[in-house]
């Protein structure tokens, strides 16, 4: 069971760290770095930012481009929502229905 618990909570810290970011011209760590923050993120760091701060930049703007996990959630349950609306009663719901209005369609239709 610790065996199990440890390598679920391995993968779970694995998970939350972004990837090696890519280094198709073979610069070196830092330079690619660099190259990535300016193409993908549109980040300019500082001229003479050290290895970690350009880590820490990186770390923080692939964080901030993940979801959250509740918005994971709620996206999935209104797709789901939305798929029932459809398959019952072959009503397309509007695009700007959150899950609140999308529960309340539901159940004036089911009434």
């Amino acid at each position: 069971m610790r065996g199990v618990l440890s390598s679920l909570l391995a993968l779970g810290i694995a998970a939350a760290e972004p990837p090696v970011p890519p280094d198709p011209y073979g610069l070196g760590e830092r330079l690619a770095l660099l190259d990535h923050l300016r193409g993908t993120y549109g980040l300019r760091p500082a001229a003479g930012a050290t290895l970690a701060e350009l880590r820490a930049a990186y770390s923080a703007a692939w964080a901030a481009r993940q979801p959250r996990e509740s918005d994971a959630g709620r996206v999935d349950r209104e797709r789901r929502l939305r798929q029932r609306l459809t398959s019952r009663y072959g009503v397309e719901a509007d695009a700007g229905l959150d899950e609140a209005g999308l529960q309340n369609l539901l159940r004036r239709l089911e009434a």
